[in-house]
């Protein structure tokens, strides 16, 4: 017989442009805690998940992290969200509790007790643009990211690969993140002189951009690459606008 619970908090997005992973996110979480309990859970105690919506304002989201540590129902923390809901997060969970960051982001956090496990630029981009250079003669980049911190963060990176690999970022466009509407940045890309685009953006933004880019016709000459890309994005998206799409995703 286990003893009481271990109530994990599942920090993901229920709306907005991350929506879209959100059914998943808590099918796999699920997936997880059955698997655990079956196998004696975590210290004999049996695991139970929390969701806990990421969409929320940010001091709502803080104020919903901090009610659920002062009742005792969280022992510790992990989901799939931005990095700028990580940052808000941690001033919370900082020296209380585990708190386990799953995404993909532009990398250098350090903090004591946030455990990050999932790719960065070193590990994703670096590589691409070497092997999409390499196999597909690709050396004149724009990007188009989000208006926060993962895309802000890695364009630096992506700056410092291309100088290392006789490359060029001919353009960089940032967009607010939830945009859907790109009729004004396609023309710049068109115009840019790019080989390629490698997209920054998440969820639905993605989505739209897939569809837009591809129904301009730009994926006929240019390619796209993207370190984000799930099987939610993929369906979401279609056949017909992920042609000469390149991704680089665990």
């Amino acid at each position: 017989m286990m003893s009481r619970s271990y109530r994990i908090g599942l920090v993901i997005p229920l709306r907005g442009p991350g929506g879209i992973y959100g059914p998943s996110c808590e099918a796999v979480a699920n997936l997880a805690a059955a698997t655990l309990n079956d196998n004696g859970g975590i210290l004999a105690r049996e695991v139970e998940i929390e969701v806990i919506d990421a969409s929320l304002p940010a001091p709502e989201l803080r104020a919903e992290i901090a009610r659920l540590l002062a009742a005792d129902r969280i022992h510790a923390v992990t989901g799939w969200h931005i990095s700028t809901v990580r940052e808000q997060l941690s001033s919370v969970l900082a020296h209380r509790i585990p708190y386990v960051y799953t995404s993909l982001y532009e990398g250098g956090e350090s903090r004591p007790g946030i455990i990050c496990s999932g790719e960065t630029p070193g590990l994703q981009i670096g590589p691409a643009l070497r092997w999409l250079r390499e196999h597909a003669g690709i050396r004149r980049w724009t990007v188009v990211g989000a208006n926060y911190v993962w895309p802000r963060r890695t364009v630096p990176a992506i700056r410092a690969y291309c100088h290392e690999l006789d490359l060029q970022v001919v353009e960089e466009i940032y967009v607010d993140y939830g945009t859907t509407d790109f009729s004004r940045v396609l023309p710049r890309i068109e115009k840019s002189g790019a080989e390629g685009t490698v997209m920054l953006l998440v969820g639905r933004d993605a989505v739209a951009f897939n569809r837009a880019f591809c129904g301009r016709g730009l994926h006929q000459r240019l390619l796209r690459f993207s370190p984000l890309m799930e099987e939610n994005m993929l369906l979401a998206s279609g056949a017909d606008a992920t042609e000469n799409l390149f991704v680089a995703a665990s």
